[in-house]
């Protein structure tokens, strides 16, 4: 019964500190970018962009490691390739 209560507890929290974080998100973009007229867009970060121009030369090498006969490898390396970009986009 005590093991119940506490995870009802600790759902409660990740629930009020996802709540806080969303408050938070969107406190920034209202005050931020979006009083000069500008929405932020993550496509615009130069780092993404690197992730991106990184993701296609990761591509290049799991091609090249499938050469080789490296199949599992090829496939960690593709993952890899698209968890970069998505990671910087989520923030």
């Amino acid at each position: 019964m005590e093991q119940r209560a506490r995870c009802r507890e600790q759902k409660a929290d990740v629930w009020a500190a996802r709540l806080e974080h969303e408050a938070m998100k969107e406190q920034v973009l209202n005050t931020g970018e979006k009083s000069k007229g500008k929405l932020f867009r993550f496509q615009d970060l130069e780092i993404w962009k690197k992730a991106i121009e990184m993701g296609n030369k990761l591509l290049d090498i799991a091609d090249d490691l499938e050469k080789k006969r490296l199949y599992s490898f090829a496939e960690q390396v593709r993952g890899a390739r698209l968890s970069m970009s998505n990671n910087i986009a989520e923030g």
